[in-house]
């Protein structure tokens, strides 16, 4: 079997096997270039994932099921963010919106690519060397900002996905140049193991809680429940 022309393990086309009938919709995948190793969005009924097909082995494998794994989820109905219409798609909020979702369902993901044994340590190398080079040469953003919201959610992201002597010394950097984002992202962190992220009722609890501790409105971050298009 190959995807985009890269062949795959045995390992691999037993979980595709497995994995699409449950999502339910045709899948697509294309071509980058872009900065992302893989991004997934359902457009006009059609899963899509765009794929960075430069990745070797064992890291496009991981990087395929990662977004097929998002879109497993959007077949199971787990809640998404939005944001008032008034604001573009390229708006702060927006990102703010898009930061927050990935945080809540990627942990869900990355929970499920372990236990399928499908190794998740090259995004998570990237994740580490991207971030420290960011946190040692970056402007720290002002105290409210959509800036300040983003970087925040990205400290927990973090704080909930690397290993303990990487994070160890992430963390260090951020109490030394963006104290007031390590205290609130340490915030978030307890908020998030208070409410889970192992379905889509805990998702939408925490994704919640993570905006009102952000101080986000329901306007500028709205949470959205697709099992019954509630609004929060």
């Amino acid at each position: 079997m190959k995807i985009l022309g890269k062949t795959v393990s045995d390992k691999f086309q037993s979980f595709y096997r497995d994995i699409v009938p449950r999502i339910g919709t045709p899948i697509e995948f294309e071509r980058g270039p872009y900065r992302a190793m893989g991004d997934y969005r359902l457009q006009n009924g059609i899963s899509r994932i765009r794929l960075d097909t430069s990745l070797i082995g064992p890291h496009f494998e991981e990087t395929v099921a990662h977004e097929l794994l998002h879109a497993f989820q959007d077949s199971e109905l787990w809640p998404t963010t939005a944001r008032s219409a008034s604001l573009p798609d390229n708006s702060p909020e927006a990102i703010v919106g898009s930061e927050l979702g990935a945080l809540v369902r990627d942990l869900n993901v990355l929970e499920a690519l372990q236990s399928l044994g499908l190794n998740a340590e090259y995004s998570n190398d990237t994740r580490y060397r991207n971030s420290k080079r960011n946190l040692a040469s970056a402007a720290i953003p002002t105290h409210g900002s959509p800036m300040f919201h983003i970087w925040t959610l990205r400290y927990c992201y973090l704080a909930m996905t690397q290993r303990l002597n990487r994070w160890a010394r992430l963390r260090e950097l951020y109490l030394k140049r963006a104290p007031s984002i390590a205290a609130k992202g340490e915030e978030l962190v307890a908020v998030i193991k208070k409410n889970g992220w192992s379905n889509p009722d805990q998702a939408l609890t925490s994704m919640i809680a993570i905006r009102d501790s952000l101080g986000l409105t329901h306007e500028q971050v709205t949470i959205v429940d697709a099992r019954t298009g509630n609004r929060y």
